[in-house]
């Protein structure tokens, strides 16, 4: 017999869900996940599982420091992040980590240097950029006062 719809329960986590249910789910079923406090519902055509409440590659924000940025990456929900590189050369951004390992971004030229968490691990794509962009890539400070 073939179930459609099934609630298959609360979970703190996609981690936790897929530990109880490692082969995927049924057409229809869905889940609670405490963690981004939304329901998960099981693609049966991709195989896959989708956050109803979450917009697939949202932009999360722009890094200001690829040294101590840190990302808000969750198992499961793609999010995107963009940082301004001003001059070439090896970026590393410290803590966007694949299996424990920074990621290093090499450009020959200034670009737009793309981050993407696809759900599992990060990806990068560098678009570069031809002209000046020193007074728009570092931070100003100088409005800033420790009474701030």
């Amino acid at each position: 017999m073939f179930t459609q719809g099934k609630f298959m329960g609360y979970y703190w986590g996609v981690g936790a869900f897929l530990s109880r249910h490692p082969n995927g789910g049924i057409p229809g079923g869905f889940f609670v996940n405490g963690e981004t406090n939304s329901i998960w519902v099981w693609d049966f055509l991709n195989k896959k599982w989708i956050d109803s409440n979450r917009v697939e590659g949202p932009l999360q924000g722009v890094v200001d420091d690829p040294a101590t940025f840190e990302p808000n990456a969750k198992l499961g929900i793609k999010t995107t992040y963009l940082y301004l590189s001003n001059k070439p050369g090896n970026i590393t951004f410290a803590n966007f980590l694949n299996a424990g390992v920074p990621i290093e971004v090499s450009t020959e030229t200034n670009a737009v240097i793309m981050l993407f968490w696809n759900g599992d691990y990060w990806e990068t794509s560098v678009v570069p950029i031809y002209g000046d962009v020193s007074d728009k890539a570092d931070k100003d400070l100088t409005n800033v006062t420790d009474e701030d």
